[in-house]
């Protein structure tokens, strides 16, 4: 279970493709009513938002979905899309050779909250423990895995606005280096990229918000029309 745990959400219409949503560790009830407003604007996909953290750590996490997969029969999509929010991508690392129905992949991404493991767990390790227990600890302890999501040539949505946490602990965040915003920077394959005007906490409850982009991606490998200037920043990036 994340920090602030809903059940699992699943809403099924018959459809041939499935979206699987890894949420992260700030997921909740704002972020569940967000969910359920993008499936009115997704009708030709089925939503699959699993409560699959587990607080023993990212080992448990993965055994939960293999059998969630199972349990709800994932395997009968002729494809089933992924979106993973940062503690999502840590999990799928280890999951991805199970998943024989993959089909794109969509990576939530932020220079600001990634750091957010390595900092809690060194400036309020009690805290971290008691509410995420070994979990937290062991994102911390690891590297994003960019290099082995990399094969799936995703699409990175990268928050551009830092959370709360992130605000009082911006010395901390400081200390570990430049933020590093260009997206040949945070993957080293991808198929698109586009900033957003959220933070981790923000993007749970305005996932709805992003539903003609992600769609556009899942039909294409490509978001559209969308902003990727990284912040602070006029002229257009580009990725090719």
């Amino acid at each position: 279970m994340g920090l602030f745990p809903v059940r699992s959400l699943e809403l099924k219409n018959g459809n041939r493709e499935a979206l699987l949503v890894l949420t992260g560790i700030g997921y909740g009830f704002s972020g569940m009513r967000s969910m359920k407003k993008f499936r009115k604007q997704a009708p030709d996909l089925d939503l699959f938002v699993p409560d699959y953290i587990q607080n023993s750590g990212i080992d448990d996490s993965v055994r939960f979905l293999e059998s969630y997969y199972n349990r709800n029969d994932l395997h009968r999509y002729d494809r089933v899309h992924l979106f993973c929010f940062i503690a999502g991508a840590y999990v799928l690392e280890r999951w991805m050779d199970q998943i024989p129905n993959a089909g794109r992949l969509l990576l939530d991404r932020s220079p600001y909250q990634e750091r957010a493991p390595s900092i809690v767990t060194r400036r309020i390790p009690w805290v971290a423990r008691l509410l995420l227990g070994d979990f937290v600890f062991q994102l911390a302890a690891r590297e994003y895995p960019q290099k082995p999501l990399s094969r799936f040539k995703p699409g990175l949505v990268i928050e551009s606005r830092p959370t709360t946490l992130m605000k009082l602990f911006s010395r901390d965040c400081k200390k570990m280096g430049p933020l590093k915003w260009p997206a040949r920077e945070m993957q080293d394959e991808f198929a698109d990229f586009q900033y957003v005007p959220f933070n981790h906490d923000s993007i749970y409850s305005n996932f709805h918000t992003l539903a003609q982009s992600i769609r556009a991606f899942l039909q294409s490998g490509n978001f559209g029309e969308i902003y990727r200037n990284p912040p602070g920043t006029t002229d257009e990036a580009s990725h090719t």
